[in-house]
């Protein structure tokens, strides 16, 4: 009875974690919860090729003028202190997406179905970049493909994600390719190679444009957890770097990669 209540209780933590929206406490209890449960592990792999499978299929809109009017007149109303704290709150995380689904998201009668999409501003999207890295350091979390060799690791990863890693050899510089793997990240299928540097593991993330996104000139770098990130956009994909090597490390692994890749950013 106590393993079926606990089963009960992550099923809302796999809704939440494949629309990524765990924080890393949360997403450790779940992976701790996964390891010991196949009957769990599967209920996410359903939910997750469901997820992708909606995903693919919907058709985002602007909220209409209407709407947005109404929305203001309402925050107008409230003390000024809520309006603006509640305003800045809904206009920077969410707008409304219009779903028509082969999978059934009809609405009957004509009527239409709205969806608040959440808008992942950027230092959301860090913090997931490094909880994705946190479960990869999990026993058996590290890869899906175990090589050094970028000419299999980069063919797995066909038809399993949107943007193509680029795969490059960096182990004459002391960064030792190791494996591949596919990871989720703001509820998208993302590539994730890992490099071995000395004793530091680094996750190089190659992601599709997500919701909210800023798009950044030149590459950032920040430090989340104590955790070290880089990150940049080239072309329709953006690229992260995570690892707890040292930041003056992580900016030679990716000046390396932006160099031989040729995957500057844009």
């Amino acid at each position: 009875m106590g393993q079926l209540m606990d089963c009960d209780r992550m099923l809302g933590l796999i809704d939440a974690d494949v629309d990524g929206e765990l924080d890393l406490t949360s997403i450790l209890a779940l992976e701790e919860h996964l390891a010991a449960c196949p009957h769990c592990r599967k209920r996410r792999a359903a939910r997750r090729a469901l997820h992708l499978r909606l995903q693919s299929s919907l058709v985002r809109y602007p909220a209409p003028t209407g709407l947005r009017q109404r929305l203001g007149v309402a925050m107008a109303m409230q003390p000024n202190a809520d309006a603006a704290k509640t305003h800045a709150a809904l206009w920077s995380r969410w707008r409304i997406l219009v779903a028509a689904s082969a999978a059934g998201l009809l609405v009957a009668g004509g009527g239409v179905a709205y969806r608040l999409a959440r808008q992942e501003a950027q230092p959301d999207l860090a913090e997931q970049v490094v909880a994705s890295h946190i479960r990869s350091l999990m026993p058996g979390h590290l890869t899906d493909i175990t090589s050094g060799d970028r000419n299999q690791i980069a063919p797995w990863f066909n038809g399993k994600v949107s943007v193509a890693p680029v795969v490059v050899d960096l182990a004459s510089q002391n960064f030792e390719l190791v494996g591949g793997r596919l990871d989720y990240v703001a509820g998208r299928a993302v590539a994730a190679l890992v490099y071995r540097h000395e004793n530091h593991w680094i996750n190089f993330f190659a992601c599709p444009p997500m919701p909210g996104e800023e798009h950044e000139h030149g590459t950032e770098a920040m430090t989340v957890k104590g955790y070290h990130l880089t990150y940049w956009t080239a072309g329709q994909a953006t690229y992260w770097v995570v690892s707890d090597a040292d930041p003056a490390d992580l900016q030679l692994f990716t000046a390396l990669v932006q160099r031989n890749a040729q995957i500057r950013p844009g």
